[in-house]
């Protein structure tokens, strides 16, 4: 999958800030960068005003915002990121892999992107591979 200057830049302060979640807490509730017209990365929380929210909840709100942000020509670009597993298939065994998904929204168009992680025994994040 090709990934355009922009994706790659919002890619890494999504690494830098999960690795802080992870190591802290040990996961995340979904959360967003997004990428203003001078090309600053600001991130961008949502919440619902509840103490355990919903994970689709805040993608919901996530994604309602920043559209509209995107359309109103706040934002060029964002991403909204999710803590997902996928299924992966090594040597013919089928095995389930944590992941980070990038829901990549712009004006003109749409990707998602989900880059494998391991954690060791200590919350220390290592990524792997694009999916």
């Amino acid at each position: 999958m090709e990934l355009t200057e922009n994706e790659l830049l919002i890619i890494d302060e999504v690494k830098k800030l999960s690795s802080i979640f992870f190591e802290d807490m040990g996961g995340f509730y979904p959360f967003a960068f997004a990428m203003e017209r001078d090309r600053q990365i600001v991130s961008i929380g949502a919440s619902d005003g509840g103490e355990f929210p919903e994970s689709q909840d805040l993608i919901n709100l996530l994604e309602k915002s920043i559209f509209e942000d995107i359309m109103k020509g706040q934002y060029i670009l964002a991403a909204i990121c999710i803590d997902v597993f996928i299924n992966t298939n090594i040597k013919e065994i089928d095995m389930k892999e944590d992941a980070i998904e990038m829901r990549f929204i712009s004006s003109t168009y749409r990707k998602t992107v989900q880059l494998i992680y391991e954690l060791d025994s200590n919350n220390k994040v290592t990524f792997k591979n694009w999916v």
